[in-house]
């Protein structure tokens, strides 16, 4: 079966509605055990290739260990790895509950440092995740101590890459940056370690809407050359340091391009398909990321409608709900 993991437990709804748009799916063919934050869909539901914006991180095609020692478990895992000619991997393990979520502490921690001696033994290399062509293996603990292990060879992580987080269960946390002018900055930094891309020093990156500038700041701190595109000024400090123009962002446009395009702004999703449809069709940007706000729960179906252009454009891309994200889900995407 595919596990799939929402923010939380009042999201479980909306993941379930987006699954049966998607793929044409019953109710009843999605379960999800012991009120834990996961939903469990038959292995036939064909998920490659495919996006979900409300999924934080999904486990394809899991095989079920059962409750053991963690010496027992980790042997087992080692053995499906050697099945499968796996002679490097990179791995997650992290456990799941009711009451926390998803955690890596505890018995997940033990048995992720057993695993990786393991391996050692073996002679099976731990890899990178942002590496693509490295297997991957994600292992979530049950309460019960079984395990559901997604183990994934090269071909398979190719195909299912649009829906795996670099992080366990999709879960990991932002240091907070007393000096940036507001918490929406956290959104770009999980962007990019999302995307497995980084912002670096002299690249060109237009913000549009970029008031009060929590995604300028982060751009200049990790050195860009920072258009800033808003009707209002940004913070009085960061003025000097970017390139500021007063004018609608949906208006601005330019003759060159940029590395970078990126939008936290406030507006309905439909306008954000049309920044789409503006910088990243025409290839007017090397990397883009955008923001969907919603309000309420009653505009989630036009995740479709981006699920279709995403598939249109020559770019590698993400549509997905973070940890930092409220009400959002974040679309991006690299110059393929």
């Amino acid at each position: 079966m595919h596990l799939l993991m929402p923010k939380d437990n009042t999201w479980k709804k909306f993941l379930k509605d987006e699954v049966m748009d998607e793929f044409s799916i019953k109710k009843s063919q999605i379960t999800s055990p012991d009120g834990l934050p996961i939903l469990e869909i038959d292995e036939k539901t064909p998920l490659r290739k495919s996006y979900l914006g409300l999924a934080l991180d999904t486990l394809p095609e899991t095989q079920t260990i059962p409750a053991g020692s963690i010496g027992e478990q980790s042997s087992l895992i080692v053995n499906l790895l050697k099945k499968s000619n796996i002679s490097q991997t990179a791995y997650q393990v992290f456990s799941i509950s009711n009451k926390y979520g998803v955690v890596t502490n505890g018995r997940s921690e033990l048995l992720s440092q057993k695993l990786a001696k393991n391996l050692r033994k073996e002679g099976i290399k731990r890899g990178k995740f942002h590496f693509k062509d490295c297997p991957l293996i994600k292992a979530c603990i049950y309460p019960d101590r079984s395990i559901k292990i997604s183990v994934l060879d090269k071909v398979k992580r190719q195909e299912y890459d649009h829906l795996l987080s670099p992080f366990p269960g999709g879960y990991t946390t932002i240091t907070d940056d007393k000096q940036a002018p507001s918490r929406a900055f956290k959104k770009l930094v999980e962007a990019q370690l999302v995307l497995g891309k980084e912002i670096k020093e002299d690249e060109t990156l237009v913000d549009l809407g970029a008031c009060p500038g929590g995604w300028s700041y982060v751009a200049l701190n990790q050195g860009a050359q920072v258009t800033s595109i808003d009707r209002s000024p940004l913070r009085e400090d960061l003025m000097p340091k970017v390139n500021f123009s007063a004018e609608d962002a949906f208006k601005f446009m330019t003759e060159d391009g940029f590395d970078w395009v990126v939008s936290d702004i406030i507006c309905t999703p439909d306008r954000i398909l049309e920044l789409i449809e503006t910088w990243a069709t025409p290839q007017k940007c090397k990397n883009f990321v955008f923001t969907i706000k919603f309000k309420g729960s009653d505009s989630y179906d036009i995740l479709q409608s981006f699920k279709k252009k995403l598939h249109s454009l020559d770019y590698d891309c993400i549509l997905r709900q973070l940890n930092v994200n409220k009400n959002e889900v974040m679309v991006m995407g690299t110059r393929i």
